[in-house]
């Protein structure tokens, strides 16, 4: 009873996925037509480069783990990372130049299986 919302107690989003991101939109029923063309445009903004981000970012866990250990430092550079210019460079497909951003920004040398 999907669209019974006085007595449903589940929601049905609206699921855009990007490999391992996933973005779920709900209007808790009010207005699904809404969630689709949240979902249509933010398939526009957000593409296969994010796919590939996050592939480098799962290799890059570990080795930075155990090159920073502490954990705010590491934050820092997480952050640093997905504020930088990765995300174009990836989407131009200069995936040598995305490596050499992330070996900068972490301060070693990273290179992905």
């Amino acid at each position: 009873m999907v669209d019974d919302t006085p007595r449903c107690n589940f929601i049905a989003p609206s699921i855009l996925r990007q490999g391992d991101l996933t973005i779920a939109i709900s209007t808790s029923g009010k207005a699904p037509a809404l969630a689709v063309r949240l979902k249509e445009r933010l398939r526009r903004e957000i593409g296969p480069e994010y796919e590939r981000f996050l592939e480098l970012a799962g290799e890059l866990r570990e080795p930075l783990a155990q090159h920073v250990p502490d954990f705010e430092t590491r934050k820092a550079l997480w952050y640093e990372l997905v504020d930088s210019e990765i995300l174009d460079v990836l989407a131009s497909g200069e995936e040598e130049q995305a490596r050499e951003i992330i070996s900068r920004v972490v301060g070693f040398d990273f290179e992905p299986a």
